[in-house]
């Protein structure tokens, strides 16, 4: 099964690059006026800890992903890794990691 891609700005990818490319995520649902791009945007340039992305998987279309280095997320947590193309490639994890 093919997985999904999240597209993020450059600021947000090149901060992924510097942190080594895994990351662990919560998808969390969000009103209309938080998607737009300007918001996204805004998050992007706040840096580490959480930035967020558009997740353009049809389950969860729309939604925004915060991403949070080394953190333990509730509702079955993605994993996400750049792959050879440099794309970011989200794996869904169900091990229960210590924190």
């Amino acid at each position: 099964m093919k997985q999904p891609n999240i597209f993020m700005n450059a600021s947000a990818r090149a901060w992924v690059l510097r942190m080594g490319g895994i990351f662990t995520i919560h998808i969390s649902s969000v009103t209309t006026q938080d998607k737009s791009s300007a918001a996204i945007a805004q998050a992007c340039m706040l840096g580490p800890p959480k930035f967020t992305a558009d997740y353009t998987s049809q389950q969860h279309q729309g939604a925004l992903v915060y991403v949070h280095r080394g953190l333990q997320m509730q509702n079955a947590p993605l994993q996400v890794m750049l792959n050879d193309e440099n794309e970011l490639i989200v794996h869904r994890r169900v091990e229960v990691e210590s924190v």
